[in-house]
């Protein structure tokens, strides 16, 4: 039995389908797009509270090398309290 070739090509199914991505790629119109979730926004907003968390220790810092930190001791006897006792 003899096969005979017919004029067939190679056949590389890879490069055929790296020939239909880029004719698919063609029809995008070059304009990119972002969308932010409400989970990210979230996130930004609690990176803004760290900022200030972190201004503010920094100014406590200062405050106690200088000496003039003051520590209100009844609105920590107050929160203490409420943390154990009230926080059910």
């Amino acid at each position: 039995m003899k096969i005979e070739r017919n004029n067939l090509g190679p056949v590389n199914p890879y490069k055929q389908q790296s020939n239909i991505r880029r004719s698919n790629s063609s029809s995008f119109s070059g304009e990119d797009k972002i969308e932010i979730s409400s989970a990210a926004l979230e996130m930004q907003e609690s990176s803004k509270f760290l900022s200030e968390r972190n201004e503010r220790i920094e100014q406590i810092k200062k405050e106690i090398n200088s000496g003039n930190f003051k520590v209100n001791e009844f609105e920590v006897a107050k929160s203490m309290y409420n943390y154990y006792f009230n926080n059910k």
